[in-house]
């Protein structure tokens, strides 16, 4: 397999994953980390909320931080940045991206006052894993309420997304990534499926579903800020090509 994508931290533990059985001693949180290990490279996107649990999942999982190439700052919300601190204390290599959000100035500037690293706010696109470009950010997003950028790969199969918050919609996020592909289709998307950043109803969701399926999106697989009633929607129309994530998921691709 060329990729290898781990959840680190989510609200639900995968009770049926490999690391689960081994151990029983993963944790959930109100929070969005995983993991990409490529052919060349290692990407973490996201650090969770708790930094006590992102460090505990992380040493579970046998996670090497020290190995990460990239690590990216999805948004800067609290639930996405809790072990920054404690991945820079132990990563002195990685190339930290973030996105332009004056919120995030002074995070920023305390990573480079304490760690001689500049947070490279990327507005576009952005290829990471050399050769062949198929690990990229998509840079800020358009239509989204609150900046954010996806990370997403140019798999066998098609385009993979991952994005945490996903504030634009799915949909829309889908839309700006296969249109900075030039239309390519998305296989699949990670991470959060809520139809709105804040409130939203159940014609929101079967909405959001349609728009989904008529862009042809094959498989979905929720994590972080998909609420129940979504996922059994979701469950409902993806049927078999509906994947049940969470802390200790792995999957695996070409």
């Amino acid at each position: 397999m060329d990729y290898e994508f781990t959840v680190i931290v989510d609200t639900r533990i995968d009770k049926n994953s490999k690391a689960w059985f081994s151990t029983r001693n993963l944790r959930e949180d109100n929070g969005f980390s995983v993991l990409l290990k490529a052919r060349y490279r290692q990407f973490l996107f996201g650090f969770g909320n708790d930094p006590e649990i992102f460090a505990h999942n992380v040493e579970v999982l046998g996670i090497k931080l020290e190995e990460v190439d990239y690590a990216l700052i999805p948004c800067y919300e609290k639930e996405v940045l809790g072990g920054i601190w404690h991945f820079l204390e132990n990563n002195e290599k990685a190339r930290i991206i973030g996105v332009f959000d004056y919120r995030g100035w002074d995070l920023n500037r305390e990573i480079k006052e304490k760690y001689g690293k500049e947070v490279w706010t990327n507005g576009y696109s952005a290829h990471m894993d050399s050769p062949g470009h198929r690990v990229n950010s998509t840079g800020s997003i358009w239509r989204s309420p609150r900046p954010e950028h996806a990370l997403y790969i140019q798999s066998v199969k098609g385009l993979i997304a991952i994005a945490a918050f996903s504030f634009a919609g799915p949909a829309n996020v889908a839309d700006f990534v296969e249109g900075i592909n030039y239309s390519r289709k998305l296989h699949m998307y990670i991470g959060s499926f809520a139809p709105k950043p804040y409130y939203y109803t159940e014609d929101d969701i079967k909405e959001m579903i349609e728009q989904l399926k008529e862009k042809k999106v094959e498989k979905v697989a929720p994590l972080f800020r998909t609420d129940d009633r979504t996922r059994k929607a979701l469950k409902e129309v993806y049927k078999d090509n509906y994947i049940d994530l969470g802390v200790g998921s792995v999957l695996e691709w070409y």
